[in-house]
């Protein structure tokens, strides 16, 4: 009674756990969810390095670029305000989409535009060129930046409009990796600055107040949450007291970091049953494992469950994520089975033909006899059973013909073993087969038969293979012959007979007549050969060169003069000229590269005058052969400013009124023209030789600042009188307006300081027994300035820097002691004047 109580309790647990395994098991989650967010620009304006405080938030679009009109930069100024996208999110891609209103005065086929983030925050209505707000400059004039993007020179992202893109397209930017320094980094979100290249042509997009929301500026977000999905390949395993089972479970995640998973027991297994986690493999969206269970003897059979889980952390931020919790079943049985099944579970037969194969009974606790016998055998076929008691753990044969008018197909054949209260069938699937035809011929064509091409370049021929008899068979084709460097494909390969197979070949660099051979072989192994001819011409290869400017950076002061070496080196192709040009030179200084052109390998001299300009710029030294090819260099260019020291030293602060207007009347009257820096190439030397010491012997002589204000004031003044005087001459003509200026100030200058020089010099003069007459000396003085003037004209036309700078000092020196004579003589008559009134008054009385 009790023996029959255990075995109907271990029946139904077998059936019970039979029944858990054949619940369906759940489809694994899409782990991606994409969410797009698109934010539209809130704030758009653009500044013109023309007008540097004009605000253009009323213009009704943005514009960016290069002015062709006044040689000015223009940049657009946008913000989106990204919100709502959490810190730990995973951003998959950022796009600013753009649309084209208008472009203007290209100078080339397009315009490049470069996107970096803005460093300081900016008023819509009142940003100008020099302000980010009515209250904030910014802190460099055209705006803030901050250069730490993975693009050019710390940009985010680049894109190009071309002169023939017609009005309303759409420009889809990426700007991915912004939008992740917004969100993952924090950091802050002040917009973005639209910047294009130095060429010439400004492009107008819409702006955020278009009517039509479409053409608006807007940056749409594709993002994702951290997540993770856990699911098992199968949620029942089973095994018997002190077994154990195994278990192979899913881990799908995203965003997460891979390092931090871990595998969590929600609910505990039973207590003795142990869990071992082993991980299969781990990639970047799946962690495989497979856990054991080990079960004790101790156990009673029965279905237990345990419950896990798997958790990380985000991969942006510090978030745990944790998957939903799966449970899995563990079924424990108490009693002894065994297995049947045929090795191998398929055979192939063809009519009237036979096979041998084993069937083997695999013990699962119960090794006695088991009873063999037929229990399905489908007609056209015949099963003969090698023994029909079998003991578990051992093997037997079984037979299978197939009569010789059985028809092809597919049949079921299945056996039936039953011992120990156990029954289990096992089947075998039997493929009856189509006699087979004999192996494949077959011949090869191909065209054409003659295949021109130029180095590089490619062709194609129709190779066909034609079946004559025999079954179908694949077809492995290859091409022998083909030069050094050149290269081939088929289309289809291995080919089927009937079929046009298309071979492709790539010439190499080898120019000549080849002769080719196509090669097949069947899989039956038959093998066929066809010759084809193939002419390769030479064909013309674009020069490829390297431009290289030594050195990269140069520091000079304003008014001088530096110099880089430009090479340039051939590094393929045939040679050709290449032209040379720099861009990016700054306002007031000028460059030029000598000579313009050169076949390479070669080299050229940048000079660059630096005139008025100040401050650090970059030069782009560009390179243009005659096919198109286009290579260039940078340059940085760093001006410095010459300081007024007697001035600064005499007035105590470089920001007073008086050391102001000096560096104006020298930035706007002397280093504004090619006369102007080549006379100050002389003064420069002449003054810098003594006023640094002068300087410090007044800094350590207090004393001393009065009275040389004194001294400084004719100069000043006489300096601003020229200032004004030559402005309509300066309007009309630069370099006439400069000699204006000079000879306006020399003149003062000489009146004023070199009159008591003057003096001596007649004083000494009538002690030598001569007495010159000032006002001759004077004039004379006038006529030699007045030849030095043509003398200089002369210089500056042939551009002679040396004679220019001699003439144009000559020029001035020669001004003054005209105006110092000219002042003794009026001085002299204005003397003569008044004896003459007292004379006369003295005989009246």
């Amino acid at each position: 009674m009790k023996k029959q109580i255990t075995a109907r309790t271990t029946a139904l647990i077998l059936l019970s756990a039979m029944l858990v395994a054949l619940i369906p098991l759940p489809p694994a989650a899409a782990v991606s969810n994409y969410s797009t967010r698109t934010f539209y620009a809130s704030r758009d304006t653009y500044i013109y390095q023309a007008y540097p405080t004009k605000n253009y938030d009323y213009a009704g679009f943005l514009a960016a670029g290069h002015s062709g009109v006044t040689d000015k930069r223009v940049r657009a100024l946008i913000y989106f305000p990204i919100t709502g996208i959490p810190s730990y999110a995973e951003i998959v891609s950022a796009q600013v989409v753009l649309h084209m209103r208008s472009k203007h005065n290209f100078q080339a086929s397009y315009q490049r535009f470069w996107i970096f983030r803005l460093s300081r925050n900016w008023d819509e209505k009142t940003a100008t060129w020099n302000k980010a707000s009515s209250t904030a400059p910014w802190s460099h004039p055209g705006g803030d930046m901050a250069y730490d993007g993975p693009g050019t020179q710390g940009s985010y992202a680049s894109f190009t409009v071309l002169s023939s893109d017609p009005q309303g397209k759409e420009y889809k930017v990426d700007v991915t990796e912004l939008v992740r320094r917004y969100v993952n980094q924090g950091a802050p979100n002040r917009g973005i600055m639209l910047i294009g290249s130095t060429l010439n042509g400004t492009v107008h997009f819409y702006d955020r107040k278009t009517s039509n929301p479409s053409l608006r500026p807007r940056l749409v977000v594709v993002y994702q949450l951290p997540r993770i999905t856990l699911t098992a390949q199968s949620y029942t395993a089973s095994t018997k007291p002190g077994g154990s089972a195994e278990y192979h479970v899913y881990a799908h995640y995203v965003s997460v970091s891979k390092s931090t998973l871990k595998l969590i027991l929600v609910q505990q297994p039973p207590q003795g049953v142990h869990v071992y986690a082993q991980t299969v493999a781990i990639s970047n969206t799946m962690w495989n494992i497979k856990l054991r269970v080990a079960v004790p003897s101790t156990i009673a059979p029965g279905v237990y469950r345990f419950s896990l889980k798997v958790a990380a952390t985000s991969k942006y931020g510090s978030k745990t994520i944790s998957s939903p919790t799966i449970t899995l079943r563990l079924a424990v049985a108490s009693t002894g089975s065994f297995d049947a099944a045929f090795a191998p579970a398929s055979v192939n037969l063809t009519p009237g033909g036979n096979a041998t194969v084993q069937l083997s009974l695999t013990p699962r606790g119960y090794t006695g006899p088991v009873q063999l016998s037929l229990l399905q055998v489908p007609p056209g076929l015949h099963v003969t059973l090698g023994e029909s008691t079998v003991n578990a753990g051992s093997s037997t044969g079984v037979t299978v013909s197939a009569d010789s008018g059985a028809q092809p197909g597919s049949y079921t054949v299945v056996v039936k073993a039953k011992g120990g209260g156990v029954e289990k069938q096992a089947t075998l699937n039997v493929f009856v087969e189509k006699p087979q035809p004999g192996p494949l011929n077959y011949t090869l064509t191909a065209s054409p038969a003659t295949l021109s091409l130029e180095e590089g370049g490619s062709g194609s021929i129709q190779v066909q293979v034609v079946k004559a008899s025999g079954r179908d068979e694949n077809v492995t084709l290859s091409l022998e012959g083909l030069p050094a460097g050149a290269s081939y494909s088929f289309s289809e390969n291995p080919a089927r007979p009937g079929g046009a197979v298309t071979l492709t070949i790539r010439a190499g660099e080898g120019a000549g007549n080849y002769t080719l051979t196509i090669r097949a072989r069947s899989s039956g192994g038959l093998e066929k050969t066809l010759t084809v001819k193939l002419h390769v011409s030479r064909a013309a290869k674009p020069m490829e060169f390297a431009v290289k400017a030594t050195p990269q950076s140069i520091e000079i002061n304003q008014g001088e003069e530096g110099s880089v070496q430009v090479q340039v080196a051939r590094t393929g192709g045939d040679a050709e000229e290449v032209q040379l040009s720099v861009k990016g030179v700054p306002s007031g200084a000028s460059a030029t590269i000598t000579p313009p052109r050169l076949t390479p390998p070669g080299s050229a001299t940048l000079t660059v005058q630096a005139g008025s300009a100040k401050g650090t710029y970059t030069l782009l030294v560009e390179a243009r052969s005659g096919s198109g090819h286009v290579e260039t260099a940078t340059v940085t260019l760093i001006v410095r400013e010459k300081r007024c020291i007697v001035a600064t030293a005499t007035y105590g602060s470089e920001l007073s009124p008086q050391v102001a207007f000096l560096r104006r009347f020298r930035d706007t009257r002397v280093l504004a023209t090619y006369s102007g820096v080549r006379f100050y190439a002389a003064f420069n030397a002449f003054y810098y030789s003594w006023s640094p010491g002068f300087a410090q012997f007044m800094h350590e002589h207090p004393w001393t600042k009065p009275p040389m204000k004194i001294i400084l004031y004719p100069l000043v003044l006489g300096l601003e009188a020229a200032y004004t005087a030559s402005q309509p001459v300066l309007d009309a003509n630069t370099e006439a307006g400069v000699y204006a200026a000079g000879a306006i100030s020399a003149a003062i200058i000489g009146a004023v300081y070199l009159t008591p020089l003057a003096l001596a010099a007649l004083y000494l003069a009538r002690r030598l027994g001569r007495n010159p007459d000032p006002a001759r000396v004077a004039k004379t003085a006038a006529v030699a300035a007045s030849l030095l003037l043509v003398a200089c004209a002369v210089s500056a036309s042939l551009r002679a820097d040396a004679a220019l700078t001699a003439t144009t000092s000559s020029f001035l020196i020669t001004i003054a002691a005209a105006g110092a004579f000219t002042a003794v003589a009026a001085a002299r008559v204005l003397l003569g004047g008044a004896r003459k009134i007292l004379h006369g008054k003295t005989k009246q009385k």
